[in-house]
């Protein structure tokens, strides 16, 4: 607390306090003659009810009248840690990328920590203090699993850490066309009906084109 006061000629300063009213057993005091008087008070407790008495005397040691007044000290700084309340998850997975994201309650950095084991071994981050934390991860490969990690930092050095969860990029797209490797041959008739078969290289779809003609009409 600091206590201030004026007197009308060059005076010393003194100030009695205490937590107890009847007391006011500390006393500071400084020599200086000024006529603006401040006086700070430390090591009080927190969240407290002080009443403090300030007086002066001059350089003849002519004392001033006694001042009272009273003051409450502020309630301790309750100091709030982050926290993770939304996440994180893999938002958006593509062949080569993905977006991780979280929420934190206070602001904070995003960082995530990533690799193919859950030893992980690679980061990629944002010192920028944030509650909505979105982090895209680059150059990862295709069809593979990742396993990650989200870590948020606060300006006080105050820091989450989630538990390590995994994801599985996309594969590549398939370019190549299916090959046929027998057939198509006939295999049983009826009179309304012909059964077709043949065989690809890959797993795929089946489609037969057919008419009284090579112009193939019906499908």
């Amino acid at each position: 607390a600091v206590i201030i006061w004026r007197t009308d000629e060059i005076a010393t300063s003194i100030v009695s306090f205490s937590s107890e009213d009847d007391t006011l057993s500390t006393t500071i005091e400084s020599g200086e003659l000024v006529k603006r008087h401040l006086i700070t008070i430390t090591g009080l407790t927190p969240n407290t009810n002080y009443t403090y008495r300030v007086k002066s005397e001059d350089a003849s040691n002519n004392i001033s009248d006694e001042v009272v007044g009273t003051f409450k000290t502020r309630p301790e700084k309750v100091e709030i840690k982050p926290v993770i309340i939304n996440g994180p998850i893999a938002a958006k997975r593509e062949e080569n990328s993905a977006t991780i994201k979280w929420k934190t309650n206070i602001l904070s950095s995003s960082f995530v920590e990533f690799g193919i084991s859950d030893s992980l071994g690679n980061i990629q981050g944002d010192a920028e203090n944030v509650k909505e934390h979105e982090i895209v991860l680059t150059n990862l490969s295709p069809s593979t699993w990742y396993f990650y990690r989200v870590l948020s930092i606060t300006q006080n050095k105050d820091s989450v850490i989630s538990d390590i969860k995994k994801f599985k990029t996309r594969a590549e797209p398939d370019t190549i066309s299916p090959v046929i490797l027998t057939g198509p041959v006939v295999i049983g008739r009826t009179k309304t009906q012909a059964t077709i078969k043949g065989t690809t290289d890959e797993p795929s779809d089946s489609r037969v084109d057919y008419g009284i003609s090579e112009s193939y009409t019906e499908r």
